[in-house]
């Protein structure tokens, strides 16, 4: 294990080693805040979500373990969760759901109009199988 005044510890290193709460375990490192380092790996993260730990390290010239440390850690999280919620179109976050029930409910409108319009018992016989299917109350590709 590094710690702050080992020459294999990063020199951005911020962390601070803490104990379990047992007292049995070995002190375990967390970031105490976040650096420049840290930023930069999140607009890396947010960019590229796809991106490994072993690139990041590959990139900022880190041991893979010391990336790992890092994402795991409280502070990184919460710091990449803002940056996300900064980012993100409220539209976009409105769950899936609530999108397709309203994409539901104007298609029934649709629907409902054109029944109204056309009197056709092969296009009523059509919208009330779908309809089911959608219910759940019928089988897809039964006839």
């Amino acid at each position: 294990m590094t710690t702050a005044n080992d020459p294999a510890a990063p020199a951005d290193s911020t962390a601070v080693a803490t104990s379990s709460s047992d007292g049995r375990s070995p002190a375990r490192k967390q970031l105490k805040k976040l650096t420049y380092t840290h930023e930069a790996m999140i607009d890396l993260i947010l960019q590229a979500p796809t991106v490994k730990p072993a690139e990041l390290a590959e990139l900022f010239g880190y041991c893979e373990g010391w990336i790992n440390r890092v994402l795991a850690s409280d502070s990184f999280q919460a710091r990449l969760a803002e940056r996300k919620a900064q980012l993100v179109d409220p539209h976009i976050t409105r769950s899936l759901n609530e999108r397709l029930r309203g994409v539901a409910m104007q298609s029934m409108d649709i629907i409902s109009e054109k029944l109204a319009a056309e009197q056709s018992a092969a296009y009523a016989i059509e919208a009330l199988g779908l309809a089911t299917v959608g219910m759940g109350a019928g089988r897809k590709g039964a006839r």
